[in-house]
């Protein structure tokens, strides 16, 4: 477990992240988003194939395989949070991810050494569902989901009035209950256009 505050940073990165409109990006922000999407990500994660590069060519290039690569990582991650999202409303304990492990015997040095790690497979959702215990609060072995929220602000017009459901992180103590001040703006005016039907 290394610095809290970088961890809840970094969660808070990837719950933004799992949020965005990736089709909707400008050329630029688009860059950024793999910029820090790799730095955060990527680089400690082996099972994110990246996608194929031309010899010379860029990782940091705007195309359509790029998009679709960013938008497979986003759904990935996505999966995650809603699998753990769903299970915590459960009263039991619910097996949601599994996670195989190897282990190695290393030998080096006149030293042996037994190492295990999550399969190469599974690492991203490993690394994700860590990430989320570390920024928990609670004992070491057991953490509240308290702080995992979904939006409940509406969205659309009459009977296709649906919910946001986008994912946030609650990382202070005063209550949060939107994703965003867009939602919590959205919410208010349907609330107060109620109010005068009334």
């Amino acid at each position: 477990m290394g610095d809290s505050r970088t961890e809840r940073k970094r969660l808070v990165w990837i719950v933004n992240f799992i949020n965005q409109d990736i089709d909707q990006l400008r050329s630029n922000d688009f860059l950024k988003l793999l910029i820090e999407l790799f730095e955060t990500i990527v680089e400690g994660v082996p099972s994110i194939v990246l996608p194929k590069i031309k010899s010379g060519e860029s990782f940091l290039k705007d195309t359509p395989d790029r998009r679709i690569w960013a938008k497979s990582v986003q759904a990935r991650i996505k999966s995650i949070f809603a699998k753990i999202y769903e299970a915590e409303k459960g009263k039991l304990w619910t097996p949601v991810l599994d996670f195989s492990k190897r282990i190695s015997v290393l030998v080096g040095q006149g030293k042996v050494m037994i190492a295990t790690s999550p399969n190469f497979d599974t690492d991203l959702e490993f690394a994700i569902a860590q990430l989320i215990c570390d920024c928990s609060p609670g004992t070491e072995s057991t953490r509240s989901l308290e702080n995992l929220k979904r939006c409940r602000a509406p969205i659309g017009r009459g009977r296709k009035k649906t919910v946001c459901g986008n994912f946030f992180w609650q990382a202070h103590k005063k209550e949060k209950n939107y994703c965003s001040m867009k939602c919590a703006w959205r919410t208010h005016s349907a609330e107060r256009k109620y109010k005068k039907r009334s």
